[in-house]
């Protein structure tokens, strides 16, 4: 349906710091399809944005992942990423943070 680069959301960094890192989501199912609804699991620690770029067939979608943890540890999270696709498809991209002291 999707191929991720990277697959897994990885962020490292030391708490007050500006960490983030992008994932491009690239359509590999026929018929193409549309992100109509992403949300976080836990958003607890995280933040996102996501958006469409270039035109069909060779566009792609390009998620940005910031961390909003101010103390040093790990969390975890998964997005998800609601489909227009039928039957209903959503694509989950993991996410782990460590900041560390």
């Amino acid at each position: 349906m999707a191929r991720l680069t990277p697959e897994i959301v990885s962020l490292r960094g030391k708490p007050g710091e500006e960490i983030s890192a992008q994932v491009k989501i690239i359509p590999s199912a026929v018929p193409d399809f549309n992100i109509i609804k992403a949300e976080a699991k836990v958003a607890k620690d995280i933040d996102f944005t996501i958006e469409k770029q270039g035109t069909p067939p060779d566009h792609h979608f390009l998620l940005t992942v910031h961390n909003k943890k101010e103390s040093p540890g790990r969390y975890f999270d998964i997005i998800v990423l609601e489909t227009d696709t039928i039957p209903k498809r959503d694509i989950r991209v993991r996410v782990s943070g460590h900041l560390q002291p």
